[in-house]
């Protein structure tokens, strides 16, 4: 007759797992998705004299709400960075209100170094290296 109280099988067995999961889902991984037009982030957020047009938000957004698609075929989390930073970069070449090119051409996503986050931003300047 069994004891009383809760008896653990298998946690060698559950260790294992968890240490699997750890090296596949814990990265130090950064895409930074950007463009370095100087009036880009006057189509982003507007003037006083212009309604802004924003692109990288919704584009931010769009893989937000599809990250779970992304997941699912993941092999680790750096391939899903990765996939994340490039449909960002992707959906905000389609959707920027700019039509001559030289702003939707500047739009990338580009692997950095030293943070956990995959963020957009706008601003004057060389994307970083």
């Amino acid at each position: 007759m069994p004891k009383p109280g809760a008896q653990m099988t298998g946690v060698g067995s559950l260790l294992n797992t968890v240490n699997d999961i750890k090296e596949r889902w814990f990265t130090t991984t950064t895409y930074i998705v950007a463009t370095n037009i100087e009036y880009g982030i006057y189509v982003e957020f507007g003037t006083y004299k212009m309604a802004a047009q924003p692109y990288l938000r919704p584009a931010a957004d769009h893989a937000r709400r599809n990250i779970d698609r992304w997941a699912a075929n993941a092999d680790s989390i750096d391939e899903l960075v990765r996939d994340v930073a490039l449909e960002i970069e992707r959906y905000a070449k389609e959707v920027v209100p700019v039509d001559e090119g030289t702003l939707r051409g500047s739009i990338r996503a580009e692997e950095a170094d030293g943070s956990v986050a995959v963020s957009t931003s706008i601003g004057d300047g060389p994307l970083p290296a």
